[in-house]
């Protein structure tokens, strides 16, 4: 019988190729060429997975401690108000086809950073419910969708996938260093800070630095431009189209595209829920 060799050099992918492109990755070698503004995309997704996944530590803790409500209300709360997030993220994703990256990053900064000072400093149930079911999550509807066309923008085909590798990364990244900072102020509060409900307590500090992780991350939306990066990897001034938002909804819900997609979300719905449990009951 004959033996069959393999060479590698007819289309195959062997070990030593897969680990080199693992190294070359994690080295951010596909990205040296990029425009400053995928690192700048970058950096807002770690201060803002900071903000999220420290507020989202403690938020049922939170409202149980510091507004009354019980284990199954903070629980109802903190899940309505993730799908308040996917809600105005259907409804308003479209708005960065219209005013650019830059515009919309701003504009969901701006909500986010009003949103979490009302957090960390209203005494009221009232202010605090329209905070986390409007405010907050109309700010996260405006930046998501921002961030990930930012990087398809100043991407091209070859380093496309390894820059939204880097985004979710990046995402891990900031939920690290969330953790440590809600045990380093819990630990370090005193008896009093702790159980004081309305007063200036540790969950407050926590929601505090989330704001000031937002405030940083807004600073770095003036640094962007309204750019895309070609197939050749160079640099062009992007130029907004001039859509009617009603066309631009249109066009989005008579997409097949679009329906494929929210049935793929419609799928995910149970994960989804086990997800936001977790996190939920993680403190």
């Amino acid at each position: 019988s004959t033996t069959a060799t393999h060479n590698p050099k007819e289309g195959g992918y062997t070990l030593q190729q897969y680990w080199r492109d693992v190294i070359e990755a994690f080295s951010f070698k596909p990205l040296y060429n990029s425009p400053k503004e995928i690192w700048l995309v970058y950096g807002l997704v770690v201060l803002d997975a900071i903000s999220h996944f420290a507020s989202s530590y403690i938020m049922v803790l939170y409202l149980s401690h510091d507004f009354g409500f019980t284990d199954e209300e903070a629980g109802w709360i903190y899940g309505a108000y993730g799908m308040a997030i996917s809600v105005y993220a259907i409804l308003l994703g479209w708005t960065v086809d219209v005013i650019g990256v830059k515009i919309t990053l701003l504009v969901g900064h701006v909500f986010l950073v009003v949103g979490r000072l009302f957090l960390t400093f209203t005494v009221s149930q009232t202010p605090l419910l329209v905070t986390l079911f409007v405010t907050m999550p109309i700010g996260s509807a405006f930046l998501l969708p921002a961030m990930t066309t930012g990087i398809r923008r100043y991407t091209n085909d070859s380093n496309r996938a390894a820059a939204f590798g880097l985004y979710v990364m990046m995402i891990h990244i900031g939920a690290l260093i969330a953790a440590p900072i809600v045990d380093i102020t819990r630990a370090t509060s005193s008896e009093q800070v702790i159980s004081t409900p309305g007063e200036f307590n540790d969950y407050r500090l926590i929601l505090l630095f989330a704001s000031i992780s937002s405030v940083l991350s807004m600073s770095l939306c003036f640094f962007f431009r309204e750019i895309d990066v070609d197939s050749d990897g160079q640099v062009r001034e992007f130029e907004i189209k001039e859509s009617e938002p009603f066309e631009i909804m249109k066009q989005t819900f008579t997409s097949s595209r679009f329906w494929r997609f929210m049935l793929f979300i419609f799928l995910l719905i149970g994960v989804r829920f086990i997800l936001r449990h977790l996190d939920a009951t993680f403190p």
